[in-house]
């Protein structure tokens, strides 16, 4: 069994976890490190959407994709990112480079040693 890992969870978790007659140790994360905590859940969540996709769990991959989606929610409160910031930097982007519409995939790297845009 492998060891555990610290990781952060949803609000109610610990009272899950009591329910099941355990008292689980828990801390709270100090505001100054919560954006990198989230961003560990968000990679914890996005293998667990990768691991439901590949195995064609469509079930899991909804759930997964919902936490991915809280987890990012959680950051761009956390970080002072507002949905309307956001929407108006995707539109620009949608504009600028497109979507993934076409489903397209760069085989070469046009442009060897300058920094991905």
């Amino acid at each position: 069994m492998a060891p555990f890992i610290p990781k952060l969870v949803r609000d109610k978790v610990p009272d899950r976890i009591r329910r099941d007659g355990i008292e689980p140790r828990t801390t709270r994360i100090r505001a100054q490190s919560i954006g990198r905590h989230l961003i560990m859940k968000m990679d914890e969540e996005l293998r667990e959407l990768h691991e439901a996709h590949v195995g064609e769990d469509r079930r899991g991959r909804l759930a997964e994709a919902a936490d991915l989606a809280e987890a990012f929610a959680a950051y761009r409160r956390e970080v002072g990112i507002s949905l309307y910031s956001l929407w108006l930097v995707r539109l620009h982007k949608w504009r600028t480079h497109g979507r993934f519409r076409k489903r397209l995939m760069l085989l070469s790297d046009p442009y060897p040693g300058r920094k991905e845009t």
